[in-house]
């Protein structure tokens, strides 16, 4: 198996008043980073391969997910919260990487962003849902980030 990896860092910025959207920033920077339909296999390689830092911290506070900074280079570190459950780990990285994209300046509705363009980059548009008994087990190593998407967007929505 081969194993797809950002061809290049990521874009510096990529501006909603260009993409419209969170969700086709997120579907750009997988094309731009060649990255195949379906989800994303391995996020922290994705993210380390295109320059941003990770920095696992233990915050005992399972409220608190995640923070990015840039270096005075430009380098964003993500420090994230290491106590969470993978899902919301995943999650977090990538919500962080949509801020490093799309936030240089802060609005109001940018955690909601930053939400679209995680849930969007993690899933890649995937259709791919019919389950058999023998895909059971690989199918939910690969939606692994679903069960915190899906919480995450029904308290957005008042679900």
């Amino acid at each position: 198996m081969v194993t797809l990896l950002p061809r290049s860092p990521y874009p510096q910025k990529m501006d909603l008043d260009e993409y419209e959207t969170p969700a086709q920033i997120a579907k750009s920077l997988r094309i731009y980073w060649n990255l195949p339909k379906g989800p994303v296999r391995n996020v922290v390689d994705c993210l380390e391969n295109a320059g941003i830092v990770l920095f696992p911290i233990d915050f005992s506070d399972r409220q608190f997910s995640g923070v990015t900074t840039l270096t005075e280079d430009g380098t964003p570190i993500v420090f994230f919260n290491s106590q969470m459950p993978g899902d919301r780990i995943r999650f977090t990285l990538c919500h962080e990487l949509g801020h490093i994209l799309m936030h240089r300046v802060p609005n109001p509705h940018m955690e909601t962003q930053a939400h679209e363009f995680a849930s969007e980059f993690l899933e890649g548009s995937s259709k791919e849902l019919s389950v058999s008994p023998r895909s059971y087990g690989g199918l939910l190593s690969r939606y692994q980030h679903v069960p915190y998407t899906l919480g995450t967007q029904s308290r957005e929505r008042d679900v």
